[in-house]
């Protein structure tokens, strides 16, 4: 899947990991998004903890976390690996 970064350190995004009738709701700061180029959705259902690389260089960029069938929403893999003191391989 291709897609295009249409906005960086998003604040704010809200996901609900709970149900409709019971949400729980994670905000998150600092967030990517990402939409397919293609007019589809860049990710579906299952694809969370997936590495989103940049086409040029095949470099992680970013960690897939969430999406709503139109834009997904990625964490900053740098940002990711620092906090808890790990490298890519």
């Amino acid at each position: 899947t291709r897609g295009l970064i249409t906005a960086i350190r998003v604040n704010g995004v809200q996901v609900n990991y709970g149900t409709r009738q019971n949400p729980l709701i994670g905000t998150f700061d600092g967030c990517i998004q990402v939409v397919d180029t293609d007019g589809r959705s860049f990710s579906a259902p299952g694809d969370s903890g997936s590495v989103i690389l940049d086409a040029q260089t095949g470099e992680g960029v970013a960690l897939l976390f969430a999406g709503d069938g139109l834009t997904t929403t990625a964490c900053d893999l740098t940002v990711a690996c620092t906090r808890f003191g790990v490298s890519p391989a």
